[in-house]
């Protein structure tokens, strides 16, 4: 059985039908790097016209005038030099480091797991820089993107965008969008698609072909289509008010304190790398990621909820014939109401975090934006509330005394902080406003 990491196929597209220039690029971006040459001056490295050799006594770095008398005497020249092991960097060209008499010199390109070339697309007309990635979290298409940038243009040659071929994985595009997010002074705390928009616009992604995430981005966080996180606002109320039991106060609690984390990521947004904010820029950036996480996860409960209160109700439909049948439905519902109760304790756990966020938001954030973080305060303060209630009217049929008297504790602090700071923050607020 073999295992490797996700492999990306990445081609980076260049506004020039020379498949030389385009190699003399991808030489550069690769981790086997290229032959040294020595010679001429122009722009393009290919064009040098002698290719460096190793000889017996006479071992050149090829980046520099060192000239090393063994090959050991220059791989440790360039080690404490440029930081390159030239004995593996000769393995990975297929040159035997002990006996290097009669290659081409060699030097490093500027990126590890990455292999490249330049070849000639007819369907495009024009160059592409040909690559694989083989490991993205140690080099990420973003940085080759930009170095790929920076060496075209140093060669009168612009990069027009880049395509991937075939899947990618969501975190490598998701970490290309914060990226240039942060390079841009925006906050990174913003909806899942708003960031892999950005970094398809920034990578130029759509530039030979249309790159379409929902069919593109292997693992991309998705909603069902019948979840009631996917209803219409209108279509979600219209569910509650219907007469089934489900969904109930749970969900709705659930939805309170994802609007209350919403907003007060909106308010960290609307601060964040405002010439007002200044030093304040890194924390407010950090709580509207956390504002983020919050939001999805309780946005997760409203179905989350509804679901472990149906996984009860399936219990009770148990049979009950016989004794062994009657301790198995028992069993079985005592799961379903401790998986009933710790949905919404999550909920309410939180939905307080919202509020602590909101708290901040409050202190730091746009004070144009007051009247909203005073209302992410309140909706998380239902959240809590909610969540508390859906703990309490579940444990009444639970048997397990001590898991109970621990679960009464824990709801009676949550409801009691998350009162005071929500309430603290409405004071406030109303206070400034008067």
């Amino acid at each position: 059985m073999g295992v490797r990491e996700f492999l990306i196929a990445y081609n980076v597209n260049l506004n020039t039908r020379e498949v030389k220039a385009a190699t003399d690029i991808a030489f550069e971006l690769r981790e086997k790097g290229r032959s040294a040459r020595s010679g001429g001056s122009g722009v393009f490295y290919y064009k040098r016209p002698t290719i460096l050799k190793y000889k017996e006594g006479s071992y050149p770095s090829g980046i520099d005038g060192f000239v090393g008398q063994t090959i050991e005497e220059t791989a440790i020249h360039c080690k404490e030099r440029f930081g390159f092991d030239l004995l593996e960097l000769l393995e990975l060209n297929g040159v035997d480091p002990k006996k290097p008499e009669g290659e081409s010199v060699k030097i490093p390109g500027k990126f590890k797991n990455c292999k490249a070339i330049g070849w000639m697309v007819p369907e495009y007309d024009r160059a592409q820089i040909s690559i694989n990635l083989t490991d993205y979290k140690s080099t990420p298409m973003h940085l080759v993107y930009e170095e790929a940038k920076k060496l075209a243009d140093s060669r009168g040659i612009a990069v027009t965008g880049s395509e991937i071929v075939g899947m990618v994985p969501f975190r490598a595009l998701y970490e290309s969008g914060v990226f240039y997010l942060k390079r841009q002074e925006r906050p990174v705390g913003i909806p899942v698609m708003d960031v892999l928009k950005t970094a398809v616009q920034s990578l130029g992604l759509n530039d030979v072909s249309p790159f379409k995430i929902e069919e593109r981005v292997l693992g991309l966080p998705k909603f069902d289509e019948k979840a009631l996180s996917s209803l219409t606002v209108t279509g979600f109320a219209d569910e509650v008010s219907r007469e089934s039991p489900a969904p109930g106060g749970g969900s709705v609690a659930a939805m309170a304190g994802a609007i209350g984390a919403a907003l007060a990521s909106m308010v960290v947004n609307l601060t964040a790398y405002k010439k007002s904010a200044g030093e304040l820029d890194e924390m407010l950036d950090d709580l509207s990621v956390k504002a983020q996480e919050i939001k999805d996860k309780l946005i997760k409960n409203i179905d989350d909820d509804s679901n472990a209160f149906n996984e009860y109700m399936e219990a009770m439909r148990l049979p009950q014939t016989t004794s062994d049948e009657k301790s198995a439905r028992i069993s079985a519902m005592q799961l379903g109401l401790k998986k009933a109760v710790q949905v919404p304790l999550m909920t309410a756990k939180l939905s307080y975090e919202a509020i602590k966020i909101c708290e901040v938001v409050k202190q730091h954030g746009n004070p144009n934006s007051i009247t909203d973080v005073t209302v992410g305060a309140r909706m998380g303060l239902t959240g809590v509330q909610g969540g508390v209630l859906n703990v309490l009217i579940n444990l009444k049929d639970i048997k397990d005394e001590e898991y109970i008297t621990a679960m009464k504790g824990e709801c009676a602090s949550l409801i009691a902080d998350a009162s005071k700071l929500a309430d603290n923050i409405l004071e406030d607020v109303l206070q400034k406003l008067s």
